[in-house]
């Protein structure tokens, strides 16, 4: 059985200046590579980085309320499917 690879990277992005602010773009990369038969990339934004002159760079973290709602659908229907399961068992 061939052996997988799984990573996580982050990735920065060329700076955007607006004004005196300089904003960068973070993502996250979840790659799985299977040797020899390819693999898989799942991209998503991480955060955006802040820097402004005479301070420290701060992350704005970015939150994917897209991906929370349908791991909340799946969970919503595992658990439909279950009570389903179960009263039906009974009868």
């Amino acid at each position: 059985m061939p052996k997988l690879d799984i990573s996580i990277k982050n990735h920065t992005r060329k700076p955007i200046s607006a004004g005196q602010v300089r904003l960068f773009p973070v993502s996250q990369a979840l790659v799985i590579q299977v040797p020899g038969r390819g693999g898989l990339v799942w991209n998503r934004p991480a955060a955006v980085g802040v820097q402004t002159p005479g301070e420290e760079a701060r992350f704005i973290p970015v939150y994917d309320y897209t991906r929370l709602a349908q791991v909340l659908i799946l969970a919503a229907g595992l658990f439909g499917s279950f009570l389903i399961r179960l009263f039906l068992h009974r009868r």
